[in-house]
């Protein structure tokens, strides 16, 4: 256990705030030096513990480690689950939000893999999401380019973040689609959609696909939307 470790533990909020918030803001920033040949090891150290320290009520700028993050997404991919596990702290973001949309439809969204991970990010958040956005996300789930785990997230996304018109267009895409976790995505994504709508679409699918009909039912059984 480092001394870092063992002041945490300690729960000293005086030593916290005077000693470990500054050494992990230093290992962050270190981590994106071209000579620290433990990049990886030292930014997973940091991110991970300045959460933790952030979800308990400690201040610092968690402003420029946002910045620094939104920064390095294109020129560090390798580093996006780290990076969006951070960033998965801020629901209510709606700048991070609207950055990482922005590269899902950029010319810098190059991996299927990355682009899973800022989904999955984006899918966590609080906050209403464009219309536009949503207008875009429709438009990738017809793109045959794209790996199925991303047209998974996309799914949730609309499901949770759109309208009823745009929920209704996943209905549609059910119907035309063969692969069972984007069957299964679909049905997870329509909990919000209206009741009638939603218990028409679930009872069809019961008597197509009598295999679903658990899991509707878990669906159905839940006290709040669930997403993720």
């Amino acid at each position: 256990m480092t001394f870092i470790e063992e002041i945490m533990e300690s729960k000293n909020t005086t030593l916290i705030e005077s000693n470990v918030i500054e050494s992990l803001l230093k290992l962050f920033e270190q981590s994106f030096l071209s000579i620290d040949i433990f990049e990886r090891t030292h930014l997973n150290f940091s991110l991970f513990r300045l959460g933790i320290l952030y979800n308990s009520g400690f201040e610092f700028d968690t402003k420029k480690i946002v910045r620094t993050i939104l920064n390095n997404i294109k020129s560090k991919p390798h580093h996006s689950s780290i990076f969006c596990e951070f960033l998965s702290n801020f629901k209510k973001d709606e700048i991070i939000i609207n950055e990482l949309c922005k590269f899902i439809f950029s010319e810098n969204n190059i991996y299927n893999w990355q682009e899973m991970i800022i989904l999955k990010c984006i899918l966590r958040s609080d906050i209403s999401i464009n219309k536009n956005i949503i207008q875009q996300m429709l438009k990738i789930i017809n793109n045959r380019n794209k790996h199925f785990s991303v047209i998974l997230f996309v799914i949730l996304i609309i499901g949770k973040f759109g309208e009823n018109r745009d929920r209704n267009i996943l209905i549609d895409y059910y119907n035309s689609n063969q692969n069972d976790f984007v069957k299964r995505a679909i049905i997870l994504s329509l909990q919000e959609i209206g009741i009638s709508s939603r218990n028409d679409f679930y009872n069809k699918i019961k008597r197509s696909n009598p295999e679903y009909t658990e899991f509707i039912n878990y669906v159905k059984g839940l006290k709040n939307p669930l997403y993720f």
